[in-house]
């Protein structure tokens, strides 16, 4: 009778779709993925709906000023000084249906916690701007022997920012990508397979903009490996690839995965060397932004063709002006924002498709639950 009955009600499978969360590396740019994110927020309570922002997507990953965001949407409210979200516990239940009838049962799986409020992530930059890069004493010449920027205020924002939580306890999987010149190759810190790894030492390594910022020295606690890390720029300002390829691992089951692509908005940078005198100055002068451009336009590119993702890409160049990643100027921050508003405007319709899509989303084991509505230690929830 159980074999039959499994015949007669047996339930065709609902297609798996997977939520990715991509935010390029950009410094002081980061204004306008942290803009875009304040609005998903926006959209959402303007729907009624009373869960996190962060709770709907399976991955999120940063570069660089991206994973600042990344860690910072991700992380458990109070975490260091991040401003915690004015939320209750939302109660997770799961619906079964069991027995000859198939009647439905319900299931409590525990609670999705607050996380940091989405609005508050813009005062990484517009309260915290000067700290990271303070006006430089250093005179053009010296800035060839040292780096711009002593790393020390730096460093102790991001003390502040994320005290000393592990990069396991983030809630959802997420990843903060650097680069490693040594081994010449990406070194992804993931929530997932922390290796005992702290979220500033992530944010730490995935921030070290060569000629700004020193390279980051670590220890991989779980290989024992000596680690020297720079700006996951270098290898991948857009990491939507990267998180694709690592949403794979996770999500081996899925049919389809839907990338929101957030970028900070650099203007194409068009390099003709027909046009030049010849010789090595102009490449030298010009080849951090070719490399760069480069970069997200391939994987913008191919991205779009694999036969599994849908990718939605926030980009839209703000002024004839070029932002320099530390320019903490009022006048900068001001186009910044604005820039934000206009790149979310232009894809406003797609985005709400994107949420609404999103927002349907079944299912729970992207999520780190909590067994209680309090504060106790949070539990892993298939991740």
């Amino acid at each position: 009778m159980g074999k039959l009955a499994n015949l007669l009600f047996k339930e065709e499978r609902e297609k798996e779709i997977r939520y990715i969360l991509s935010i390029d590396g950009g410094g002081m740019r980061g204004i306008i993925p942290a803009y875009v994110i304040s609005r998903l927020d926006e959209l959402l309570k303007e729907k009624g709906i009373r869960r996190p922002l962060y709770s709907f997507f399976d991955l999120v990953a940063g570069t660089s000023t991206g994973a600042l965001l990344a860690l910072g949407l991700t992380a458990p409210g109070g975490t260091g000084n991040l401003i915690k979200e004015e939320a209750e516990p939302y109660p997770v239940y799961t619906t079964e249906k069991k027995g000859l009838f198939r009647r439905p049962e319900s299931r409590f799986e525990g609670y999705i916690m607050p996380s940091t409020a989405p609005s508050s992530l813009l005062d990484i930059y517009l309260r915290h701007g000067e700290r990271i890069f303070p006006k430089s004493v250093l005179s053009v010449f010296n800035q060839i022997f040292q780096q711009k920027y002593d790393i020390r205020p730096f460093e102790t924002f991001l003390s502040e920012y994320l005290g000393d939580a592990r990069l396991d306890s983030l809630l959802v999987p997420t990843i903060a990508v650097s680069y490693d010149p040594i081994r010449t190759r990406p070194f992804l810190f993931k929530s997932y397979e922390s290796h005992g790894f702290l979220m500033r030492e992530a944010a730490r390594a995935s921030t070290a903009a060569p000629l700004y910022f020193p390279p980051y020295h670590t220890k991989d606690r779980e290989s024992g490996d000596e680690l020297t890390l720079s700006d996951g720029g270098l290898v991948a300002n857009n990491p939507a690839m990267i998180a694709y390829i690592e949403a794979k691992k996770l999500y081996p089951e899925a049919d389809e995965f839907h990338i929101l692509s957030l970028s900070t908005c650099k203007r194409a940078f068009s390099f003709d060397p027909g046009k030049t005198a010849g010789g090595a100055a102009p490449w030298l002068m010009n080849i951090t932004k070719i490399y760069s451009n480069a970069q997200e336009s391939l994987v913008s590119d191919e991205i779009r063709n694999m036969s599994d993702v849908s990718y939605l890409r926030i980009h839209s160049p703000i002024s004839e002006k070029r932002i320099a990643l530390d320019d903490t100027s009022k006048e900068s921050i001001m186009t910044l924002l604005e820039g934000g508003k206009r790149a979310y405007d232009a894809k406003k319709d797609e985005i709400a498709l994107f949420v609404d899509e999103m927002t349907g989303k079944k299912g729970f084991d992207n999520i780190r639950l909590s067994e209680t509505s309090g504060s106790l230690p949070l539990i892993s929830h298939n991740y």
